[in-house]
């Protein structure tokens, strides 16, 4: 698709994380013709592109993509997962954007950290790409509105990256999302789980401590109840809830994993936000994934029950009292193309003038400091401001003092002559006092040197010539 690679390179600005070996990048837009015949649906879907081998669509929530980001618009990408297995983890980076049909200056853009589409997670976005009362709000810098004439575009650049190591404990813990709450404790608790094939249907893992609280895990391997036969079911049990009146917010990431360390087979589900109390102490997912996904991948030779034995296990985030903020939106971009210089980070600042007085007559006023033509910052996506050089050293007149009366130099009396300096006189040669004789201490076997008397005093006669006095000459007072 045809696409403006000026503003693509805007939106590769608001990356970060990016230093890693890249499958390849793609860029997609979507013309949003009736907006308010679209607001009043829960989720609308894009037509769907292909990409980087994979087939894509974005999700967009008018009214926000739940009650708690109700208010705000939420835009996700999503990657169609239905040949995927548990080995299948795609690392995406990606920018959300939504703008003016007509002016790409006009736009919101934010990102979120580094997100893996997986069999268990299909798609991720950002939950509050912009507030819907934003969207009407005319721009200062170009005077429009994001919505204009009832239609906007919404788009997404993303880049796609290779798998690395490390990539299972990266991937479960970028999927909680703690909306304005304060974490107070978090921790990962795994359970070996042995003779898959001999389990019994309902089996409870030993108790663990995170935070305050008491936990297990049980694991049903037939499924919990008869609906739910053909999968493998997981819950989280906390057995002491009683200890905080009204329960205690959790959320958790419930997972099944080959047994090697640093495995890219697994599976898990985000259990999203819950309260464990004494009438809710257990938490869970009747149907995490489809037993017989546990022993074949298409695309791995390794599995999730391998040699009759997995690894379930917990990510767990425990909530305090209080409130945080939420994680913010990148501003609004809507300088003129001019403020974008591509491939470039920083901002120059102005070239240094300095003043002269050529061609300047008796009677014209100093050359004044030419202002800046703009504003040296004030556009992103630069996110600091450059160093600016200050003006070059120089004061300009008064524009209350009028200078057409002032003096010219030629008419400014010269200096008298300086008097001439007197000669110096020549110095008398200063009397020197005796040096001593030896050294003042040289007699062993004393350690430390016995106390000296001073020399007697010695003056010359013509140093005090006017000296008054009983003293004798060479007598010490």
């Amino acid at each position: 698709m045809t696409y403006n690679k000026e503003f693509v390179e805007i939106l590769k600005t608001n990356l970060y994380d990016v230093n890693h070996e890249m499958v390849g990048d793609y860029y997609y837009e979507w013309t949003v013709e009736n907006w308010n015949k679209i607001s009043k649906e829960v989720c609308v879907f894009s037509p769907k592109f292909h990409a980087l081998g994979y087939k894509w669509k974005l999700e967009l929530y008018p009214n926000g993509v739940d009650d708690f980001y109700k208010g705000n618009v939420s835009l996700y990408l999503n990657r169609d997962n239905d040949d995927d297995d548990c080995s299948v983890h795609v690392p995406v980076n990606r920018v959300f954007f939504i703008r003016n049909c007509n002016d790409k200056y006009t736009y919101r853009a934010a990102t979120l950290p580094i997100e893996f589409l997986s069999k268990s997670i299909p798609s991720s976005g950002h939950p509050n790409l912009i507030k819907k009362d934003e969207l009407f709000t005319n721009n200062p810098y170009t005077n429009r509105s994001i919505i204009e004439n009832n239609k906007c575009v919404v788009g997404v650049y993303f880049q796609v990256y290779k798998k690395e190591k490390g990539l299972f404990h990266r991937e479960i813990t970028c999927f909680i999302d703690d909306e304005d709450k304060i974490v107070k404790n978090n921790g990962f608790y795994e359970w070996k789980v042995g003779n898959w094939s001999k389990h019994s249907n309902k089996e409870r893992s030993p108790t663990f401590t995170i935070g305050d609280y008491r936990w297990a895990l049980e694991i049903h391997k037939d499924g919990d109840g008869s609906d739910n036969k053909k999968y493998v079911s997981l819950y989280l049990f906390c057995l002491n809830p009683e200890i905080k009146k009204g329960g205690t917010w959790a959320n958790a990431i419930l997972y099944l994993r080959n047994c090697e360390d640093d495995t890219d087979c697994f599976c898990f589900d985000v259990l999203e936000m819950r309260n464990f109390n004494t009438n809710e102490k257990d938490w869970g997912f009747p149907k995490l994934i489809k037993k017989k996904e546990l022993f074949k991948c298409k695309q791995s030779k390794k599995c999730v029950v391998q040699n009759d034995k997995c690894i379930a296990g917990v990510y767990l985030h425990i909530y305090g009292d209080g409130k945080a903020p939420l994680q913010g939106n990148q501003p609004v971009f809507n300088a003129p193309p001019q403020q974008y210089p591509q491939s470039q980070n920083v901002q120059n600042p102005p070239p240094p003038y300095y003043p002269t007085n050529q061609g300047m007559n008796n009677n014209s006023q100093m050359p004044q400091y030419p202002p800046y033509q703009n504003t040296p910052y004030q556009y992103p996506p630069y996110q600091y401001p450059p160093y600016q050089y200050p003006p070059p050293f120089y004061y300009p007149p008064s524009t209350n003092q009028d200078m057409s009366n002032a003096p010219s130099m030629a008419s400014v009396p010269p200096m008298p002559p300086m008097p001439p300096m007197q000669p110096m006189q020549p110095m008398q040669p200063m009397p020197q006092y005796p040096p001593y004789q030896g050294q003042p201490y040289q007699n062993y076997p004393y350690p430390n040197a016995p106390y000296q008397e001073p020399p007697p005093s010695y003056y010359s006669t013509d140093v005090f010539p006017n000296n008054s006095g009983n003293q004798e000459k060479g007598d010490p007072k």
